[in-house]
């Protein structure tokens, strides 16, 4: 029964997200990057920095998959990635809020009104699934719901650990490794939870394991080993060429989007967090947020120490996303979303303790559901938006032979890049990205595949 409920989300999740995925490559639900992704992983390419290795080799295996186009196939790894994580959202609180403390337990049979068991990871699971920022990224090719599912994994490997329990903490190691492979921000989430291991077992860095967990660390993040790999193997998108250390590790520090961080003034920032507490709210509607904070009031009296390590992941993850100033910077609150969702599942959980509790929870959750369902459908599909598509098509085809295309924004140059590289479409038009035309990788780059076009971009 414990692995019933998740398994119903994440199919349920599963069919909804197929039904409202971008068929092609979008500029929706800041989906821009989604084109240049798409096309790395199709040519084993390198993204933009950090490169997000893990992403990439994953698209590539989806886009061996024989159903419409790469932009689609790789979205289809967003849509997996999302209702696994959805599922395990479930899973995650069903083992929080069952009598048993370890996870993976089973429940004892349930009987009578114990069917309350089933409504707090239903509200969890339902609840990420259907909340807008979440949503979002379930159905377009990028690389947060694989991030998001790589939270919930840690996180589930940190509620299983106990002190001595050395295979949950290599399990805890590797999984970390493997999510920096993936996007940086998962820092966020490493920082309390080895605040909270300490905590809980102040000899964790004596124990005989820790050189193994160690190991599986490095393990994890040799993923990036990729980068350099395939810069020196000249694929049709490489962006930086980091072939020697210094560029390569530039570009998995992601050094040129420093000047992001903390660049917002904090008279901004803080002008930001009425916009920033309406968007939370509307994830799981404002009452799912009431029942998101008991759920996280009672976990503090559950589970107190693991609640903080959550709590403060929390707090970063607002903190980050309020002074990273990049565009579409919202996206930066799914983990935010994640940790509300668990603590929502918990509310309800709690809410169902009593006979009279049980049938309101029932009844809150029948509402909540459908509530989000009919709020966030009509923006979150995607199923027929081809404006980007279109303009890389209508873009392309209208160049004259030999010509040049200087663009200015992601949207446009991402676009054109995936209708070059993926679809083949006219490889005689350069297209240059004045923004990048500055950097001495890009302009060796267009010398040898474009010779002249620089020039005629600066004319």
């Amino acid at each position: 029964m414990q692995l019933g409920v998740p398994a119903v989300v994440s199919l349920a999740a599963l069919g909804l997200y197929l039904a409202t995925t971008a068929r092609t490559i979008t500029w929706s639900h800041g989906g821009a990057d989604g084109a240049e992704l798409s096309a790395a992983a199709a040519t084993l390419g390198v993204a933009h920095p950090t490169g997000y290795p893990l992403y990439l080799l994953l698209a590539w295996l989806f886009t061996l998959v024989p159903a419409g186009e790469v932009a689609f196939r790789v979205a289809l790894l967003s849509v997996v990635c999302a209702a696994i994580a959805a599922g395990m959202a479930a899973h995650v609180v069903a083992a929080i809020s069952s009598r048993q403390s370890a996870l993976g337990t089973q429940h004892p049979p349930l009987r009578g009104l114990e069917w309350r068991a089933l409504l707090g990871p239903a509200a969890a699971g339902f609840g990420l699934a259907l909340s807008s920022l979440f949503w979002s990224q379930a159905t377009i090719p990028e690389v947060y719901s694989l991030h998001a599912l790589l939270v919930l994994l840690l996180v589930a490997a940190t509620a299983r650990w106990r002190r001595g329990d050395d295979r949950s903490f290599v399990v805890m190691a590797l999984l970390a490794g493997i999510g920096l492979g993936n996007h940086l921000t998962l820092a966020l989430l490493l920082a309390p939870v080895a605040l909270y291991l300490l905590v809980e077992d102040p000899g964790v860095l004596r124990r005989r394991a820790l050189p193994m967990a160690v190991a599986a660390f490095l393990a994890g993040l040799s993923i990036y080993l990729y980068i350099p790999i395939r810069a020196a193997a000249s694929p049709a998108l490489n962006w930086g060429n980091p072939v020697d250390p210094a560029s390569f590790l530039s570009h998995i520090a992601a050094t040129s989007y420093y000047g992001y961080i903390g660049n917002r003034p904090t008279a901004d920032a803080l002008a930001r967090v009425p916009v920033m507490a309406r968007l939370m709210g509307e994830q799981l509607t404002w009452p799912g947020l009431a029942l998101s904070i008991l759920g996280l009031s009672e976990m503090l009296c559950r589970r107190r120490r693991l609640t903080l390590a959550l709590l403060g992941y929390l707090l970063l993850t607002l903190l980050f996303t309020l002074f990273y100033n990049a565009d579409n910077g919202q996206v930066y609150l799914i983990p935010a979303t994640v940790v509300l969702a668990l603590g929502l599942g918990i509310g309800v959980a709690s809410l169902a303790t009593g006979r009279v509790g049980a049938y309101l929870a029932l009844a809150t959750l029948a509402v909540l559901i459908p509530w989000q369902l009919w709020s966030n459908l009509p923006s979150m599909d995607l199923s027929s938006d081809q404006e980007a598509a279109l303009y890389a098509r209508g873009a392309l085809n209208s160049a004259p032979y030999d010509g040049v295309l200087a663009t200015e924004r992601d949207e446009q140059t991402f676009a054109l890049w995936y209708a070059q590289t993926v679809d083949g479409l006219r490889p005689d038009v350069a297209v240059v990205d004045r923004r990048l035309a500055d950097r001495e990788w890009y302009r060796d780059q267009i010398r040898r595949s474009h010779p002249g076009a620089l020039e005629k971009v600066a004319q």
